[in-house]
């Protein structure tokens, strides 16, 4: 299950086309409150057919650490997330609380 992060969409302008959510990182043992997700799903505009993946992803603490892999890795999961359930020529769109800012290894 997902803590602490959702994706709703507007179904009149959206099909679903497929959603799920993988862990893609975990809390520091200082401040654990668990494993950490990225929620995604693909949607297809109605209006104008453009298929958008989009990633929700709530960060691991502590802040800017990248969890207990590091920020590295828990980038590198959200590239994997990303290069398994995206299709080429998708409109990529990732947002969260990465719980970092520009100087941590997750966001560089």
């Amino acid at each position: 299950k997902t803590k602490a992060i959702c994706m709703p969409f507007r179904t009149s302008r959206w099909t679903l086309l497929a959603n799920g959510t993988t862990e893609v990182a975990d809390d520091m043992r200082t401040e654990h409150y668990g494993r950490r997700s990225a929620i995604w799903m693909r949607l297809q505009d109605r209006e104008s057919n453009t298929i958008v993946f989009f990633v929700n992803h709530h960060g691991p603490l502590s802040v800017n650490s990248g969890g207990a892999c590091g920020g590295k890795s828990t980038a590198n999961n959200l590239l994997k997330v990303m290069a398994a359930h995206g299709k080429p020529g998708d409109v990529l769109i990732l947002v969260g609380d990465f719980n970092a800012n520009a100087a941590s290894r997750t966001i560089q």
